[in-house]
């Protein structure tokens, strides 16, 4: 993925399956969960199951520019599943929050990343923070 950076990237991301450009109706149908990338795939998983999994090789990714000052980082994927806009942050006030919304995935997801990878992810369950399946410094509840 770059130089000094080992094993996958795994943050929280909001997902619009449609890859609108305008919202109408809100945020209601906005997927929330885990974006996982490493040097060989894309993969977003949400309590639901993996949404996608694709190459890097077969994917093309645009970030989208926003409006102003404090616009939330986005970018379309496009790969052969379809194409998709993932937010790197909680998108609108209508949005769903992450809170503990992505604790039931994010060991299920460190597995499934690690099986198409072969990286090992570090479970966000485990470590200090007393058990609590939501990663330190990440969608507080």
């Amino acid at each position: 993925m770059g130089a000094g950076i080992s094993g996958p990237l795994v943050m929280p991301a909001w997902c619009d399956p449609q890859s609108r450009h305008f919202r109408p109706l809100g945020w209601f149908d906005t997927l929330v969960g885990l974006l996982m990338v490493d040097d060989e795939r894309f993969v977003f998983a949400t309590p639901s199951g993996v949404e996608f999994n694709a190459l890097r090789s077969e994917a093309r990714l645009k970030w989208r520019r926003g409006n102003g000052f404090g616009t939330i980082p986005k970018f379309d994927l496009s790969i052969p599943q379809g194409s998709f806009r993932l937010y790197l942050s909680r998108p609108g006030q209508g949005a769903p929050q992450c809170g503990r919304r992505i604790a039931p995935i994010s060991v299920v997801s460190a597995t499934t990343l690690s099986r198409f990878s072969g990286s090992s992810v570090p479970s966000p369950t485990s470590g200090s923070n007393g058990g609590d399946a939501t990663p330190p410094g990440h969608c507080a509840p």
